[in-house]
């Protein structure tokens, strides 16, 4: 199951793309973007569960009160269920805003060298015209180990970025990377080669 769920995660990722997209995990598994390796994301992850049994509970109770005679414990718990959903999804959000905050926080700068790009055009899904979007392959030193990955664009980036033009998407590489190919990633270091252009 591991095998095809990476099989078809890289196939989606490199579709269309020359350079392919080096994955971040070790021992190729399936990579996952989000930032929950850390105790925020682990509490965002429980307040989630909490309020989709919340939820549930207090769909249940307020079909049966709604079927049967109303009873006043019924009611109660309705409320209380409620109560624990919307306590649950806020803590949940709050959880999710503050585990990007850490993640950010424990990732580390280093000088890096863009050693190849590629732009490509596709039809925008939502609107009539092309989207382009670009991948980069960057060299670097972490931690004393080279690396050779494919960093993101930019953090919350990691499904990728769409630009209106062509220009728009060179002009911020431009912005970052130097004639010669010299940038800054902010590298993962527990996952080096996961990596977010500066």
């Amino acid at each position: 199951m591991r095998e095809l769920l990476l099989r078809h995660q890289l196939k989606s990722l490199n579709e269309g793309w020359r350079i392919r997209f080096i994955s971040h995990e070790p021992d190729d598994r399936p990579m996952t973007f989000g930032y929950g390796n850390n105790w925020p994301g682990r509490l965002a992850g429980v307040s989630g569960g909490v309020s989709l049994l919340a939820a549930v509970a207090a769909l249940a109770l307020g079909i049966y009160a709604n079927a049967g005679e109303e009873e006043v414990r019924v009611e109660e718990l309705f409320r209380m269920a409620v109560f624990i959903f919307l306590a649950a999804l806020v803590m949940a959000v709050a959880s999710m805003l503050l585990a990007r905050l850490v993640f950010t926080a424990s990732l580390a700068r280093t000088r890096a060298t863009c050693i190849d790009r590629e732009f490509r055009s596709t039809p925008h899904p939502e609107y009539n015209r092309d989207s382009w979007a670009v991948r980069i392959v960057c060299r670097y030193a972490f931690e004393g180990v080279q690396q050779t990955g494919t960093p993101h664009l930019a953090i919350g980036a990691e499904q990728g970025m769409d630009f209106a033009s062509r220009e728009a998407a060179e002009q911020f590489l431009a912005d970052r990377i130097s004639p010669d190919g010299t940038c800054w990633l902010r590298v993962d270091p527990r996952k080096p080669l996961r990596a977010y252009l500066m």
